[in-house]
């Protein structure tokens, strides 16, 4: 019997009612995956802490905008225009030093004659201090011995203070095609774990330097004193984490130094590099150069004086020529400085950050540099360590305690710089340290107030920027985000278009050093922050 085929579907009905099955379930699909977008986005958000999205506005924009200054905090917000997604993220990538490849330096030097600076204070004056080893290394023609950093602290109790890696506060293998460097690690082993000569400043006191080599062998392994029979290096570790202030019960009654000591300029004056190189004429495998800062007085200069009688090819050449006067070493300085730049994920950083936020097409940005923190420079340099010769700045900086003043004197300077200059600065970043951030808060409502369309940034953005944008692969932020922040500021300053730094800061000093390097063209430009924001608080 022939049955007749089933149709599959029993009319029209069975059709119109599969089809309407099938848009519901394909709306239901795109409502849940539309949800499961919207799920991320807001927990991304809340992880990060903001509140909403919320889009840079142009300078147009802003310059329009009725805001009151007490709506000012709201615009931190803008920062999150540049957050990219979970993505697009990139890895916070530190650098780090390959020592099992072999790099060709520019200078020569003995492989079995090392020289281990002893870095101190604060970042920028450890990087001075490096560079002026680094100097010295080429001429005693040793190989340097790569130092720690340490974080910055106002304690000057602390004997054992914080390491920073080196690689985190420079580009270490640029520094490695100017001189033959090695690890401490290797140092250790080579010196045998004693150091055989001493660099010092003509100042130091015997007794000062017994207790730095205290903590100098319990930070490096290797030793300058020699210590009594009962003692040993838990009980050294003991004494530098106490109360005790005499360490003589550790060491030797006679003869506690081993070494032999070389004792340098007490204090900034200009000196040759023949001289330099004559005051530290030892045999001595291991040398131990203790606080390097400027007590040599070097400047830092591109290229001779005109009409000098070497071109700097021939002083670089030659650095050890008896011919050698103060201009010479000048040049000498600045070929360090070229090789010790920031490390390269800062310089990174820098640049996503000026054409993220800063620089648009055409436009131009002003960086000021603000030092003056009252519990750091007001008690270091106007309080214990106060000189004559700071009166009129120390003057100066406790009379401006109204941001109102330094808004001012920003407003003028770039007001006064488009105008005679035909610039187009239309953002400015004010860097300044941890201490000053609600002054810096303040500075930017009273900028907004003054009304002229300005895009102001400040650290605490910077940080917001860096947090949202680089993913933490390991805790270098959490623990180090104030020296990448500072670092960062200095890289954003000395790339600026106009800066306007501090007085008495090497801080500001580097930057200036930092914006020759990159041989920008506007640094006539250039002025000093305190005179404009004391002019600003004279009124005209």
């Amino acid at each position: 019997m022939n049955w007749p085929k089933r149709p599959m579907f029993n009319g029209r009905k069975q059709k119109k009612r599969l089809k309407s099955f099938l848009r519901t379930f394909l709306t239901y699909l795109v409502c849940i995956s539309l949800g499961y977008f919207i799920y991320k986005q807001t927990s991304a958000y809340q992880r990060k802490g903001y509140k909403s999205s919320v889009i840079i506005l142009d300078y147009n924009e802003r310059t329009q905008s009725s805001q009151s200054v007490e709506a000012i905090p709201e615009q931190e917000n803008l920062i999150t225009k540049i957050e990219r997604d979970e993505h697009s993220q990139r890895c916070f990538k530190r650098s780090e030093v390959n020592w099992k490849t072999e790099i060709k330096s520019f200078y020569k030097s003995s492989a079995d004659r090392l020289l281990l600076p002893l870095l101190y204070n604060g970042p920028n004056n450890q990087l001075f201090g490096l560079r002026q080893a680094v100097a010295l290394a080429i001429l005693l023609k040793r190989t340097l011995v790569l130092p720690s950093f340490y974080e910055h602290t106002l304690d000057e109790s602390v004997r054992l203070r914080t390491k920073a890696r080196a690689e985190d506060r420079l580009d270490v293998e640029k520094l490695r095609k100017l001189v033959r460097v090695i690890p401490a690690e290797s140092a250790a082993e080579i010196c045998q774990g004693k150091f055989h000569a001493f660099f010092l400043r003509g100042s130091m006191q015997p007794h000062f330097l017994e207790e730095l080599l205290i903590t100098t062998h319990v930070e490096s392994g290797i030793s300058g004193l020699k210590y009594r029979d009962a003692v040993d290096v838990a009980t050294i570790k003991d004494f530098l984490l106490s109360s005790e202030e005499s360490h003589d019960h550790l060491l030797d009654d006679k003869t506690p130094v081993i070494g032999q000591v070389f004792k340098g300029p007490s204090s900034y004056v200009n000196i040759t590099l023949p001289k330099i190189k004559a005051l530290y004429q030892s045999t001595g495998k291991c040398a131990l150069y203790v606080y390097p800062f400027r007590e040599f007085g070097i400047k830092s200069n591109r290229q001779p004086p005109e009409n000098w009688p070497r071109t700097r090819d021939a002083i670089l050449s030659n650095p050890w020529s008896e011919k050698l006067q103060d201009e010479d070493a000048a040049v000498l300085r600045d070929f360090v400085e070229e090789y010790t730049p920031p490390p390269k994920f800062i310089q990174e950083i820098t640049e996503d950050f000026i054409q993220s936020v800063l620089r648009k097409p055409d436009l131009e940005y002003l960086a000021v540099h603000w030092r003056y923190d009252p519990k750091d420079f007001g008690q270091y340099l106007c309080g214990a360590h106060y000189r004559e010769a700071f009166e009129k700045l120390c003057k100066n900086v406790n009379a401006i305690t109204n941001s109102n003043a330094l808004a001012k004197a920003i407003a003028s300077k770039i007001s006064k710089v488009n105008s005679k200059n035909g610039r187009r600065i239309v953002s400015v970043y004010i860097a300044a340290p941890p201490g000053a951030q609600e002054f810096m808060l303040k500075t930017k409502r009273h900028l907004d107030e003054i009304g002229i369309g300005l895009n102001a940034w400040s650290g605490d953005d910077l940080e917001k920027f860096i947090q949202s944008n680089y993913r933490q692969c390991d805790r270098f932020l959490n623990v180090s985000m104030n020296d990448v922040v500072s670092m960062v500021e200095m890289e954003l300053s000395a790339r600026s278009d106009v800066f306007t730094g501090s007085r008495q800061s090497n801080w500001s000093s580097v930057v200036k050093k930092r914006r020759i390097q990159l041989e920008l063209k506007s640094t006539d430009l250039d002025e000093f922050i305190i005179d404009l924001a004391v002019q600003a608080m004279e009124g005209p």
